[in-house]
């Protein structure tokens, strides 16, 4: 399996993301003269924004799932407010559900090193 991204993949979502983009800025030019034109294009915009985040994460996701191995990433235990190396036997305990992907991050919120792992 190759480990470099799918560039053609981001690249096609991303162009995605740019033309909702394109859509959203001349919807939200337009101008609207009765409140049920006003509320149908709120709900039009409302709906570009969630398609283009939900775009957004998916291409993050893309990005990501290709470069995990090369990411350092911690988790964090919301309990005992530790933070865990990918390799330590805690990484994926049920607590550890916030994600810092570097150990300033995680200091910075207020978690302490693993004593097990070190990271």
């Amino acid at each position: 399996m190759d480990n470099k991204p799918d560039k053609n993949q981001v690249k096609k979502i991303q162009k995605e993301i740019d033309n909702l983009k394109k859509v959203l800025r001349k919807l939200e030019l337009r101008p609207c003269k009765h409140d049920a034109d006003i509320l149908q294009k709120e709900k039009e915009i409302e709906d570009i924004k969630r398609r283009v985040r939900s775009l957004e994460i998916r291409r993050e996701c893309c990005i990501y799932t290709w470069w995990k191995d090369k990411l350092i990433v911690y988790h964090g235990n919301v309990i005992t407010q530790k933070f865990h190396r990918s390799t330590c036997k805690y990484f994926n305990w049920k607590n550890c559900t916030e994600i810092f992907r570097a150990r300033t991050e995680a200091v910075e919120a207020g978690y302490a090193p693993c004593s097990m792992c070190k990271p």
